[in-house]
């Protein structure tokens, strides 16, 4: 019998905090919703993230899908990072 060939070992996960809007996380629900009932198994929330972020870093999702996203968020008044303070006079 030919020796089994070893699997390849996955990277270990890191841990996030994410923060969503209501509609955001209910999206994230349907997607987890839609997954599951095309795979026929339980799918996490983080593993449809993992999902999106390898589709966008594949380039299946188009960079210009993201960044209209989040110009949308910005002119809906969402902001996140760092503001620039200005110093005091």
């Amino acid at each position: 019998m030919p020796p089994r060939k070893q699997p390849t070992p996955l990277e270990p996960l890191r841990s996030h905090n994410v923060v969503f809007t209501r509609k955001e996380e209910d999206a994230l629900y349907a997607l987890r919703q839609q997954c599951r009932d095309r795979l026929g198994r339980g799918v996490s929330a983080a593993a449809v993230i993992r999902a999106l972020i390898q589709a966008a870093d594949a380039e299946r999702i188009p960079l210009d899908t993201l960044t209209d996203a989040l110009e949308r968020e910005m002119h809906a008044g969402r902001r996140w990072g760092l503001v620039p303070r200005k110093k005091p006079a």
